[in-house]
């Protein structure tokens, strides 16, 4: 799968938690903020770059706990049955 559709897709998919969800709406304005820092006679921090990066890798390791929390919950209920 490639880079964009992965990230597409964490950003596409609903989120399951309040974590997930804030970080879902933060990606798109820090990237944006990115963008208008490169525009000539903005403010040029390269950090902003480097901290939508880490946002995406903090919403997909979010992503990836709350698919885990819900598989053991569903393996617990079925244990239970």
């Amino acid at each position: 799968m490639s880079v964009l559709r992965r990230a597409w897709r964490v950003l596409a998919d609903p989120p399951t938690s309040e974590a997930a969800s804030f970080i879902r709406v933060m990606v798109p304005i820090w990237a944006l903020a990115a963008l208008l820092s490169l525009v000539p006679g903005w403010p040029v921090p390269l950090a902003r770059l480097v901290d939508v990066l880490w946002l995406y890798v903090v919403l997909v390791v979010v992503r990836q706990r709350d698919e885990a929390r819900a598989d053991a919950r569903q393996a617990e209920r079925s244990a239970c049955t």
